[in-house]
């Protein structure tokens, strides 16, 4: 069987955020599913899924549904242009949850049991990024064993870490200890000085395994303090900007302050 394709990209080429479109109906999805079930004995050409479901394959709703059967792990792209069914190739989605050690855990979206996956196996796959999987015989008894075989929602898009220099080249040791892998650092404007302070990378596409990650610098962390640090942390992880938007921070300016309705307000700024 032709092999599957490492990553679902978004036409920028990047891994998308969100595995759903806002339109788009995770229950009309699973119906879509069970439809092609009963008809998918095979891989598949776009044009004969079309078929399955009546729609015109140039059509904008089927664009999308194709595209969210693919971002939910549902149905797999094969290197031969040809599409099949996940759950008949022994193929699973879910949330990976990485050990410091390497090997990670696939909490499945159909509630079964978890699936091991050993360090070797583990791709490309961050803490909390929407995997697929290809489900393994166990060489550990019961458990399920498994494969990565595409990331369907990078979970991380910024890490924090350490700037280190070696020779020409920077790259960030990550203060999350589930990423074993340094960051090589994009940027060309660094200077040695730079090294050993703690910064904010966004993350480059990341492809192979046999590869580090590769990002760009895109803030200096000028607090050393740990709790500020612990605060940016949990934003990050929780998908929430340190900063406001410069488009933000320019309406807020524009506001026009009147000093008079102070006196109607209770100032509670020493209560809290």
């Amino acid at each position: 069987m032709s092999q599957v394709k490492k990553n679902i990209k978004d036409k920028k080429g990047n891994i998308p955020s969100k595995a759903l479109k806002p339109e788009s109906d995770s229950h009309a999805l699973s119906n879509i599913e069970k439809m092609l079930k009963n008809k998918l004995r095979r891989p598949l050409s776009k044009n004969e899924i079309a078929k399955i479901l009546s729609l015109s394959s140039n059509s904008g709703k089927f664009e999308n549904i194709l595209e969210n059967l693919l971002l939910t792990g549902k149905i797999i792209q094969l290197k031969n242009n040809k599409y099949g069914l996940a759950s008949s190739m022994e193929m699973v989605s879910g949330i990976i949850e990485v050990n410091q050690k390497g090997f990670g855990f696939l909490i499945r979206d159909d509630s079964k049991s978890d699936v091991f996956i050993p360090m070797h196996l583990m791709s490309t796959a961050l803490d909390k990024d929407r995997v697929l999987v290809k489900i393994m015989k166990s060489s550990r008894g019961a458990r399920e064993e498994g494969k990565v075989v595409s990331v369907l929602e990078r979970r991380t898009q910024k890490i924090i870490g350490t700037l280190k220099v070696k020779g020409k080249f920077f790259y960030v040791v990550p203060d999350d200890r589930k990423i074993l892998k340094n960051i090589f650092i994009d940027n060309v404007d660094l200077k040695e000085t730079d090294a050993e302070k703690k910064v904010i990378v966004k993350l480059n596409d990341w492809e192979s395994p046999k590869m580090n990650p590769t990002g760009d610098i895109v803030e200096f962390i000028n607090s050393t303090n740990k709790v500020d640090l612990m605060g940016t942390v949990l934003l990050m992880d929780n998908g929430f900007e340190e900063r406001f938007p410069e488009s933000v921070l320019n309406e807020a300016e524009k506001i026009v302050f009147d000093p008079s309705v102070i006196s109607e307000r209770k100032d509670l700024r020493d209560e809290f």
